[in-house]
């Protein structure tokens, strides 16, 4: 299965992720100390809902906190510098060869 997530961004820091591993979308929250913590889980088409629909295979868990530590660990408040390009001009080139 494929893991999705879809963020919800304040100042540049995460504050709510919905995940989604096949059907189940569940929604994730900052905590004050900067971690995050599940709040709700849902299946979408499925009428009764117990322990073994919410279920989700370790592997596809694991990538799900792994994506989820990186997502609420980021800060993408601050700006990067731009690496400056190393693509030389026509005329510097034309120069060069002629």
């Amino acid at each position: 299965m494929v893991v999705k997530v879809d963020v919800e961004r304040v100042d540049g820091r995460a504050m709510e992720v919905t995940a989604f591993v096949g059907d189940i979308g569940i929604n994730y929250v900052r905590t004050k100390d900067g971690g995050y913590k599940e709040v709700s889980r849902r299946r979408y088409g499925v009428r009764v809902l117990d322990q073994d629909t919410m279920w989700i295979p370790p592997g596809e868990y694991s990538e799900l906190c792994q994506k989820l530590g990186k997502i609420f660990s980021e800060d993408r408040s601050k700006s990067r510098p731009r690496k400056k390009s190393k693509k030389k001009l026509q005329s510097e080139l034309q120069g060069k060869l002629f």
